[in-house]
């Protein structure tokens, strides 16, 4: 009687890539404040794929003065959408010069594949989330200067 190993294998691959990513992708979280005016945003930095993949999905309360600041490696256009996550977000994207160029305030929650999708048509390197109406209610706006410092 031969045995098959190939389903075996796979599996094995599979338990080994999970296992790598769990050790490799949840790092300890950092955060660092985020000054926009006179206001400061304590945020967790989203600095590699398994975090920003995740992002704010399943946080079901975000205190006012909190947030996730994105940090990719080159100014692009970068696609943001809410799947997943539970509370209605303000988005905003920084240039590489750490001025705002696009803001997407009150995204709504999305619980199915075909997400509505936000992005800017300015190239950005950072986008910090924040709650939903949050840059409306501090009169924050595109051309903001954006104060913080990644070690």
């Amino acid at each position: 009687m031969q045995i098959n190993l190939l389903p075996v294998g796979i599996l094995a691959v599979i338990f080994v890539l999970i296992i790598f990513f769990a050790k490799t992708g949840v790092k300890h979280s950092s955060f660092v404040s985020v000054k926009i005016a006179s206001k400061t945003v304590n945020a967790e930095v989203a600095d590699t794929i398994p975090k920003q993949i995740k992002g704010l999905m399943g946080v079901k309360y975000l205190p006012e003065d909190q947030g996730m600041l994105f940090v990719f490696d080159h100014p692009a256009v970068y696609r943001f959408w809410m799947l997943n996550t539970s509370i209605p977000l303000d988005m905003i994207w920084i240039d590489s010069n750490k001025t705002i160029v696009y803001i997407q305030q009150n995204a709504q929650p999305c619980f199915v594949l075909n997400c509505v999708s936000y992005n800017p048509d300015a190239l950005a390197q950072y986008v910090l989330e924040v709650n939903g109406n949050y840059t409306a209610k501090n009169n924050i706006s595109v051309g903001d200067k954006v104060e913080f410092s990644l070690s």
